[in-house]
């Protein structure tokens, strides 16, 4: 039989943004919400960490305006039935702020003051109430005085009109214990719903959001992944679960919950504060971790989520799970739920322009960099522009693109002034800013000496592109004769690198010679079997009957726009072959974060002295004897000791300079633990 129901408020969009310095943007709380809304959650909380107002009032400015969160929200949850709310702290919120936000349909505020300030709520719970608002009186820093003089305090709030009395653990370091006994003597004094926020600096927010429920809450506060102000907050999927199992009604499908948490909350954390998916279900199901290859085979082949089949194994046996079980059980979900996936309504709403098209180049920058900063925020990557100029004389800016490191934009401007407009706006903004050492303006432009605030580095933007062929081609690695149709530098560098991977590359000086009305034109233009030009100017040879004496199944590239004669490529997509236009955004990823680690790498190199002992470090070769260590600005590791040839000595034949090694090694450890 099910106890009482319990309202979960999830709080990631508020109090998770704390840990990404505010930049969940009105789009990731859109979607956020959307998914929280389909979950059956009725209370989301959103905005700034600190509340409405924060980002006029002095605090870190957030990735939107309080308007166009409330308005994001709005659009979310419109015609449902969950709420949508803010934190409002006195002193930085006003009453004109409430009244904007109740404009906006907003259902609940949460009206925060330390324990001890609790007077300065009244005139703002009496506001929101008038405007229909439910509201939730935070008692922030509720350890800070004692049970007696809490209880007093928080009377006040009762009789101030609050329908909701939330004790707040702000540091993290109340115990299960201190928890009910607070719940309880507040239970004694009101009729008032009482709620719970926690957080985990000791890994105890869970267990103190279930002690408080069992003693008497029905609102209790978490957060996906745990994200969250400092150690983050109790984490969503866990609490759903464990009070669902515990008895208590949440009315929350716990796994779209998770899958909120997985797809859309994790990647945007650059620290992890959570337990992942497949750990908590199975701590719920009582499931041991030996059996989960036999659960993944099941689920795989039986198309099926994993996590529904440990639960309904869990439910069969505990102790051994085997092939059969598992695959019989999977059979049996799958005709149930006819494959649907537990999150699959949500994926229409993940896709989002990033910029307005019709917007100046200004206002197209500032939005950029606007998007990239707060990603690299949420990632902990590092924020990359690069430009370059455009053949066409156009502005152009590509989409927004994520690497392992980096988050990257780029421009290809119109001209070099158009550059210096734009640099004033990105130096000091982004992390790095990269100019093309491939396109003699810029390189000869000096634009560089204007970076002063962003770090600085050159990419080649050709580079770039013959990395992404390359390695398409090395994937791919089809036989036969590749024509190259590019400057004699580029045909070089890429005839070298496919004969290492044991293709042939062809020049236009290599055939152009060749009379192709002949048997050898035809037999030579039979072999080749991939063909990639540059640019048109390199291809201009080629025409309609050149098609003819095409092998079928040739492939053709057109590494840049417009790189053929319209005749031959038209004549060639007609006749059936394979065309494409190179996409060069891994190798431009690639050639980026080669410039950015060069340029670090540089910083590192260099020979100093430290103690009478010869140190060397990023590549330079010192002589036999010195010590090899990871950096000369900051160094924190020994790599082994010269040979005085570029390399460093076998392990064996370092013995007659341990007493160099042990005492850099001793340096470091002292440097280590100083005192600071």
């Amino acid at each position: 039989m099910k106890k009482e129901s319990v309202d979960i408020l999830d709080c990631t969009l508020r109090d998770g943004s704390y840990a990404i310095d505010y930049q969940f943007t009105a789009e990731d709380t859109y979607i956020v919400c959307v998914g929280l809304e389909r979950a059956n959650f009725k209370f989301i909380e959103i905005g700034h960490g600190t509340g409405l107002r924060s980002s006029l009032a002095g605090k870190e400015k957030a990735a939107a305006s309080d308007e166009e969160y409330l308005q994001a929200a709005r659009t979310a949850l419109s015609g449902n039935d969950a709420q949508f709310g803010m934190f409002f702290i006195p002193g930085i919120g006003r009453l004109e702020d409430l009244e904007m936000a109740a404009e906006y349909g907003m259902g609940f505020v949460r009206i925060g003051t330390n324990v001890t300030e609790i007077d300065q709520a009244k005139p703002y719970i009496e506001k929101a109430k008038t405007l229909g608002m439910t509201v939730s009186s935070n008692l922030m820093k509720s350890y800070a005085v004692s049970i007696d003089d809490f209880v007093k305090l928080a009377k006040r709030t009762d009789e101030y009109g609050t329908d909701i009395i939330s004790i707040v653990d702000s540091a993290g370091g109340m115990f299960p214990d201190g928890v009910r006994e607070y719940v309880r003597r507040l239970r004694d004094i009101t009729d008032k719903k009482i709620g719970f926020h926690g957080h985990n600096n000791l890994q105890l927010a869970i267990a103190n959001s279930i002690e408080a429920v069992k003693a008497g809450a029905s609102v209790v506060d978490s957060s996906l992944q745990g994200m969250g102000r400092s150690a983050g907050n109790a984490q969503t999927e866990i609490l759903v679960l464990t009070l669902e199992k515990m008895g208590y009604h949440t009315g929350i499908d716990p796994f779209r919950t998770m899958d909120i948490g997985v797809r859309i909350i994790k990647p945007m954390m650059s620290r992890e504060q959570g337990i992942d998916d497949l750990s908590i279900i199975s701590g719920i199901a009582q499931f041991h971790s030996t059996f989960l290859n036999i659960i993944n085979e099941a689920a795989q082949k039986f198309a099926i989520d994993p996590r529904m089949l440990i639960t309904e194994v869990s439910e069969v046996n505990r102790v051994c799970v085997t092939n059969e079980l598992a695959e019989e059980t999977a059979k049996k979900i799958a005709e149930r739920i006819k494959k649907k996936a537990s999150l699959s309504d949500l994926t229409t709403v993940l896709i989002f322009p990033h910029q307005k098209r019709d917007a100046d180049k200004k206002e197209k920058l500032l939005s950029i960099i606007n998007e990239i900063t707060s990603l690299s925020k949420k990632t902990g990557k590092d924020s990359v522009f690069s430009l370059t100029l455009s053949n066409s004389k156009k502005t152009t800016f590509p989409f927004i693109r994520k690497s392992s490191s980096m988050v990257i934009s780029n421009c290809e401007a119109s001209c070099i002034e158009e550059c210096i407009f734009f640099i004033q706006y990105l130096d000091g903004k982004v992390d790095w800013i990269l100019l093309d050492e491939s396109c003699p303006d810029l390189r000869n432009s000096g634009l560089e000496k204007q970076i002063t605030k962003s770090s600085f580095a050159w990419y080649s933007e050709d580079r770039s592109l013959i990395i992404s062929i390359l390695a398409l081609f090395s994937q791919k690695r089809k036989k036969g004769k590749v024509l190259i149709l590019a400057e004699p530098d580029t045909v070089a560098m890429m005839v070298l690198s496919l004969k290492r991977h044991g293709m042939q590359g062809l020049s236009q000086a290599d055939i152009e010679t060749i009379d192709w009305k002949g048997m050898g034109g035809r037999e030579l233009f039979k072999e080749i079997t991939v063909i990639v030009s540059f640019g048109r100017k390199y291809a201009e040879f080629l025409n309609v009957e050149h098609v003819e004496f095409l092998k079928d199944g040739t492939d053709i590239y057109s590494a840049r726009p417009d790189a053929f004669p319209t005749q031959f490529w038209e004549s060639a997509i007609a006749g059936g072959f394979s065309t494409y236009r190179i996409d060069s955004r891994v190798g431009f990823a690639a050639e980026l974060n080669l410039a950015i680690e060069t340029k670090k790498l540089v910083a590192t190199m260099g020979r100093t002295e430290i103690a009478g002992i010869s140190m060397v470090s990023g590549g330079c070769i010192g002589y036999r004897g010195s010590v090899v260590i990871d950096s000369i600005i900051n160094p924190s590791r020994v790599i082994g000791i010269a040979d005085g040839l570029g390399g460093v000595l076998p392990p064996e034949e370092e013995h007659a300079y341990s007493d160099s090694l042990e005492k850099i090694r001793g340096l470091f450890l002292e440097r280590l633990y100083q005192d600071r």
